[in-house]
């Protein structure tokens, strides 16, 4: 009899861990680490950036916790007050990288390191 291979995505019963809300954040955020390119999509193994879903994944994570105030244990509290301080300096780092990529590589960008050149020549 064949021995079949298990599928990374199946798992017995007993090796599930117990439904939280903590664990539900931090599963969340992970996505926005996938967003903003700091971990590679565990599917396809790329590292990709796309900032408008971090932004509405965080803006999720904003949501899920004006929703859920004064039903949150002190943990649950303190991890998604952490978890969205990280996320959001995380995400204006990355934006501000860009942003700051995205002009160096601007024409308009080029253009002026071409005129300095001219200019001091």
């Amino acid at each position: 009899m064949e021995e079949k291979e298990k599928n990374s995505y199946e798992f017995n019963s007993d090796e599930i861990p117990p439904v939280s809300f903590r664990d539900f954040i931090l599963g969340i955020s992970q996505s926005v680490y996938i967003y903003l390119g700091i971990i590679p999509d565990p599917i396809s193994g790329k590292t990709n950036k796309n900032l408008l879903l971090a932004k509405h994944t965080i803006d999720t994570i904003e949501m899920l916790k004006e929703k859920t105030k004064g039903n949150l244990t002190q943990d649950e509290e303190n991890t998604i007050n952490y978890l969205l301080t990280e996320l959001k300096f995380k995400y204006l780092e990355i934006l501000k990288e860009s942003s700051s990529k995205e002009k160096e590589n601007s024409p308009e960008s080029k253009l002026e390191v071409k005129e300095k050149k001219n200019e001091e020549s």
